[in-house]
This record gives C-alpha cells, structure tokens and sequence, in this order.
C-alpha cells in the first residue's frame, strides 16, 4: 500500500508522516485490497476559517469503493485541571429515527495535549506557552514555537481561558494574575 503525502499552503513535517504512515499502515490488516492512501494536509490562512485552520484528508483508494475521510482543527483549546468535567450538550432531534432493534452510540473524539505541572517541566507553574497544532513537541516553548497570535486567538484567550486563582484574583490563561 502506497501513502502519498501533500501539503497545501503549508509543508507537511517528517514527524507526522512517520506518525501517519504508522497509523495508516493498520488499514491493510483490515482491508487487504486497499492500494493506495492520499493524504493531503492544507493549513487556512483566511482568519474567517479560523475553526478549520488545519485540515486533513484522506483518499484510500483500493480494489473496491473510494473511502474519503476528512477532519479540521484550530489551535483554541479548554485549559482543565484535574476534577475538572466535560460535558457535550446537543440537539439529536433532527437526526433519523433508529431503526428498531438498534441502539444509537455516539463517540466523543478529544484533542489535547497534558502538561504535567512539576518544576522540571517547561514552564510546568503556567499554561503558556500554550500548545497548537503543527508544533513539534520537541521544540516544545522554543523560538518560533508560538501559539497563533492573531485577533481571533487572543480574544478566545481573554473570554475563556481564564481560570478562578488564588484569594481575590483571577488567573489568565497565560498565568499572570488579574
């Protein structure tokens, strides 16, 4: 099975092509017919698709239906703690009746990333610098390593990720008090 990789407006890093290649590699245990997986990366400029900033799709081509997969992402993230809870609230009314004798299931996909708060951790006492996408792990708070900046990420920053902090104050999700 082949897995071609593309970048549109941005460079597709080596480190997720060993991570996607790993993962995809799992599809001919399941389909040995498959040939062929595109996968095509596309970084949105355009501050009005912020909520799509990064994309993903996929083609799997094989002997048999073309299956295609697609998913987006933004750097706008929940900052929890321990005890904290996430709860998924939304109208299923407009979806079709089940069928009698099945049962509908719903699949909650979470992605994040868990910052351990220990004094021998980067910047372990504050949530900056905050993750985002396409960063590399290893580089972790480096030079050039910076949560996207732009009018829509900081006003999402000031409005919800803010967290109740000591006595009187509240905590930014950069870690200084307020």
């Amino acid at each position: 099975m082949d897995i071609i990789f593309k970048g549109r407006r941005t460079e597709v890093q080596e480190r997720f092509r060993r991570h996607a290649s790993a993962k995809l590699s799992k599809i001919e245990r399941l389909d040995s017919k498959t040939i062929r997986v595109d996968v095509e990366v596309t970084a949105e400029r355009n501050p009005r698709q912020a909520d799509r900033r990064e994309r993903v799709e996929l083609t799997i081509r094989s002997r048999g239906p073309v299956i295609r997969a697609e998913a987006a992402a933004d750097d706008r993230y929940a900052i929890l703690k321990g005890g904290d809870a996430v709860r998924l609230v939304f109208d299923a009314r407009s979806l079709p009746p089940v069928p009698p004798g099945f049962v509908r299931d719903w699949l909650f996909v979470s992605d994040g990333w868990d910052k351990d708060g220990d004094k021998n951790t980067v910047a372990g006492q504050t949530v900056e610098p905050l993750p985002f996408h396409g960063m590399d792990d290893a580089r972790y708070g480096a030079a050039g390593q910076t949560n996207p900046d732009d009018a829509a990420h900081r006003r999402f920053r000031e409005e919800f990720l803010t967290r109740p902090g000591g006595p009187t104050g509240r905590q930014t999700s950069w870690g200084r008090w307020a």
